[in-house]
């Protein structure tokens, strides 16, 4: 067992566990569990893995996370290079986040997000998103990618199966697209729905191209203001 009442510059390694109360500037290595109180600014590796704010690398077989989502006024965040078996779970996600299992952001996600089973983005994405199920509650900027995908606004493309989305404005392809609200681009699939249009556009096969409306404009000043 390792452990560090304060902050720890340079090595760090324990068969069991690895428990550093302050920062680490350096390299923190465990074979089952690893903690940093405050910010890892370097490497840090564990079976199990709780870190506050991480800007570097961080690999783990299992869990990587801060276990308490406190609020925007103070953050977990996984900044850089974020590698789980299992899950991954952050208030904040920027640079590269990829799981095995799940990868969550309560707040908003930079950069790559991709996780085999689940990837959810509580805030905005802004870059790619992609798992089996993906899900984005507010905007995504950018690509999302899921057999199944929900977003509230998808401003950029979007690439799977079954794609749902509030409002929509670009490309997508996939078996079924599904806008709920206003939407500006085209899709492409078996099915394209969309469920404010007059009756004869509602259910477009193939292809359907949805120009700009007043509803559109509308829904961009409200999700603006939103953000």
């Amino acid at each position: 067992i390792s452990s560090s009442n304060g902050d720890t510059d340079g090595v760090s390694i324990s068969s069991l566990l690895t428990n550093i109360d302050g920062g680490l500037r350096g390299v923190a290595v465990s074979g089952i569990f690893t903690n940093i109180g405050k910010t890892s600014c370097g490497v840090a590796i564990g079976t199990f893995l709780s870190v506050d704010r991480a800007h570097g690398l961080n690999f783990s077989l299992l869990l990587t996370e801060r276990s308490t989502f406190r609020g925007p006024e103070a953050p977990s965040e996984l900044y850089g290079v974020n590698v789980s078996g299992g899950s991954l779970c952050a208030y904040y996600m920027a640079g590269v986040s990829a799981s095995c299992i799940i990868a969550r952001a309560k707040g908003n996600s930079y950069g790559i997000m991709a996780a085999g089973l689940t990837s959810i983005s509580e805030g905005n994405s802004y870059g790619f998103i992609g798992s089996a199920f993906t899900f984005v509650k507010g905007r995504a900027y950018g690509l999302v990618s899921g057999v199944y995908s929900k977003v509230g606004t998808l401003i950029g493309a979007g690439v799977g199966g079954i794609s749902i989305a509030d409002s929509f404005k670009g490309a997508r392809i996939g078996l079924m697209n599904i806008t709920r609200g206003p939407s500006q681009g085209v899709d492409i699939g078996l099915l394209n729905i969309r469920t404010d249009a007059p009756w004869y556009a509602k259910i477009v096969p193939v292809v359907a191209i949805r120009f700009s409306s007043k509803s559109t404009k509308k829904a961009d000043t409200i999700a603006d203001a939103a953000n």
